[in-house]
């Protein structure tokens, strides 16, 4: 039994590898999250299907000749072999997480195959696979989003499952008595390492959520630092218009309301669409222009179905205000901040924001993105807060570059993948937990 334990410990191995290459999977987050879709349902139980069928092939062949085992002659060797297995990691963990039609679906992929690899308990291990999914998927879904991310609770439960599939298999086996002394010997050793498997799984899904999280706070505290410094000088043009052009006022007061309203949303959003970035900019700019009436001038080219692409909050609207309030500080005549959004190719968004203004000299220029440059007008940290942001939404896929020329203006140029949000994928929305 201790050897049978020893081998079935490195096969396991291999199923935990293979657990971790699916926490790479974009599709596993969405499932930890959010419902999935019937797309998303389809994949994952193939996905923790082929998982059980790895544990079938990682099984070990058990027959008659075993200690403790009923012997026989040849024939009745061939008739009466069974295997060891641990297929049962990927059915259990997939009803857990996936609920209840993934946990089903990966039982019947796993438990089909364990049935076409034969032998007399092929139909009960069949059966008490898809059963075992089945349970394990009811289970998920009455746990809490945190509930499921408990390793000894996933663990207790699934050894709960595992216990429940050992006693049933001589009741379904074809030949009781031999099934029941087969469960003698193998029994322990599938249920401890099926178990800790299961645990180690558990372990490491554990993991990498809990660095999504961290990834998250870490973007929303980022997006905390992006304050309205300009708010004292709006307020104090809207009151001063209050009597002298009051509907004026009134139509600064609502893009200043849309502005708050955007920037403390975005500490509960990871990505928002781009036309609610736009919204921001506008908001920005018309309470600027209102503060400089007919100095500045914006330049908004979205192309056609791109406006509901997702980018990080506040992404544009604070390269448009270094623009007006560090790239026009020593020019006289129109200065104008141009905004264009467009794809770039099929799978990336690019975003060119270029204003006419002073240019920056090569020094500051390698400078900038890469720390804070603090000067008297500001704090320095918003080119780097975008930079990181971006970072960390995308990875090594976003793209930010600044071109600059002394008179001539600057072109911060931002490509990012595109990606739209879909109902079942609310990349925007705050993770639960």
């Amino acid at each position: 039994m201790v050897d049978l334990i020893s081998q079935l410990i490195w096969r396991m191995c291999m199923i935990v590898t293979v657990a971790f290459l699916i926490t790479r999977l974009k599709l596993f987050r969405q499932m930890i999250y959010h419902r999935l879709s019937y797309k998303g349902k389809m994949i994952m139980i193939i996905v923790f299907g082929l998982f059980g069928v790895i544990g079938n092939y990682a099984g070990i062949e058990v027959h008659p000749e075993i200690p403790n085992l009923a012997p026989g002659d040849g024939d009745q060797e061939e008739t009466f072999k069974a295997i060891a297995d641990i297929r049962n990691i990927g059915v259990i963990i997939g009803g857990l997480i996936g609920g209840p039609v993934v946990g089903f679906g990966a039982g019947v992929i796993a438990g089909g195959h364990r049935y076409l690899l034969g032998g007399f308990i092929s139909t009960a291990t069949f059966i008490l696979t898809v059963l075992g999914g089945l349970i394990a998927g009811f289970i998920g879904r009455k746990l809490t989003f945190n509930e499921k991310m408990q390793p000894p609770l996933i663990f207790v439960l699934s050894v709960l499952i595992l216990f429940m599939q050992i006693i049933l298999v001589p009741v379904l086996a074809k030949s009781h008595s031999v099934a029941f002394q087969l469960i003698q010997y193998t029994g322990l050793p599938i249920i401890i390492v099926n178990g800790i498997g299961i645990w180690i799984c558990a372990l490491i899904f554990y993991s990498v959520i809990r660095d999504e999280e961290k990834v998250v706070a870490k973007m929303r505290a980022l997006q905390a630092q992006i304050q309205p410094h300009f708010l004292f000088n709006s307020i104090n043009v809207i009151s001063a218009l209050c009597k002298r052009d009051p509907m004026f006022a009134r139509s600064l007061l609502l893009h200043l309301s849309t502005f708050l309203r955007n920037n403390t949303s975005a500490t509960n959003q990871t990505l928002i669409p781009i036309e609610k970035e736009i919204e921001t900019v506008n908001a920005y700019f018309s309470l600027e222009q209102a503060r400089f009436p007919e100095r500045f001038h914006l330049r908004v080219t979205i192309e056609p179905f791109v406006n509901q692409a997702l980018i990080p909050p506040f992404t544009i609207q604070p390269i448009v205000e270094n623009a007006i309030v560090h790239g026009f500080s020593e020019r006289c005549e129109q200065e104008t901040v141009e905004v264009t959004i467009c794809k770039e190719g099929k799978r990336f968004l690019r975003i060119s924001i270029k204003d006419n203004g002073n240019g920056i000299n090569s020094d500051r220029l390698n400078l900038i993105g890469s720390k804070s440059i603090p000067s008297s007008k500001g704090t320095g940290i918003a080119i780097s807060n975008i930079r990181e942001r971006l970072s960390l939404a995308f990875g090594p896929k976003a793209q930010f570059s600044i071109e600059s020329q002394l008179n001539m203006g600057t072109t911060v140029t931002i490509i990012v993948p595109l990606q739209y949000e879909r109902k079942e994928n609310l990349n925007d929305k705050s993770l639960r937990g």
